[in-house]
């Protein structure tokens, strides 16, 4: 395991971690041991098992852990607060991250892995029922010509300045997560889009803003909807 994580939820790369501290797994939250080999860089290990007694954590991708690391370490950057691992009792659902920005708490979710839009949906309902706006980043698994559409439908947001937009990052290739924004459906199925680098300066207002009144929120949806059902140039003239 390459990448442990500190009692204050900071993700640490084993090559850089010091041995007089204490690390956990980012996944299961048991305790980590920091090790090293003749022909082998450091490196993490469970304390507690062994793979002789039979133990494969599950763990997450190497993908997913860095890109978790960069969006901490780009929020850092910009002196806004941030926590890992942010786990909410009322629904029991633990976030990737929990971001403060003028006294409003946000939650991202980097999603590497496949997921259903129901998943997205439950878990995006359950945070709102508690105040919680979340934004979720496209890995790079989702945004494969042929999958483009199906993301737009998952992680897509609509915006009267940008349109709709998403967040997508490719951690082990990019250093800043990248906006595809004034997102359209052509006729016959093709996405079009623009793309630039998400800053996070002047956007606070257009990508981080408070709960959603429940009018917008429906409005909101009948507008997701709108983009998973027009297919021809009606849906262009609605957008």
């Amino acid at each position: 395991m390459k990448i442990g994580i500190t009692k204050n939820g900071t993700l640490v790369e084993a090559r850089k971690a010091d041995r007089n501290e204490k690390y956990f797994c980012p996944s299961c939250q048991q305790a980590l041991k920091l090790c090293s080999e003749r022909y082998k860089k450091n490196y993490f290990a469970h304390q507690s098992f062994t793979k002789k007694q039979g133990y494969q954590p599950k763990g997450e991708t190497k993908r997913h852990l860095m890109g978790k690391k960069k969006v901490v370490d780009f929020f850092n950057q910009r002196q806004i607060s941030v926590q890992t691992e942010f786990y909410l009792p009322e629904i029991k659902q633990r976030a990737d991250l929990r971001v403060e920005i003028d006294d409003h708490i946000y939650l991202v979710e980097y999603q590497c892995s496949p997921i259903k839009l129901k998943e997205i949906q439950k878990r995006t309902k359950a945070y709102l029922k508690l105040g919680l706006i979340s934004y979720w980043i496209a890995g790079p698994k989702h945004l494969g010509k042929g999958s483009l559409f199906q993301t737009v439908q998952k992680f897509g947001r609509f915006s009267k300045k940008e349109g709709w937009w998403i967040l997508a990052w490719d951690a082990l290739k990019q250093e800043a997560p990248h906006v595809f924004f004034n997102m359209q459906r052509a006729v016959l199925g093709k996405v079009l889009y623009q793309e630039r680098i998400f800053n996070c300066k002047g956007h606070q207002n257009e990508f981080i803003r408070p709960k959603l009144p429940t009018v917008e929120y429906e409005a909101y949806k009948i507008e997701h909807s709108l983009l998973g059902n027009q297919i021809d140039q009606r849906y262009v003239e609605i957008q």
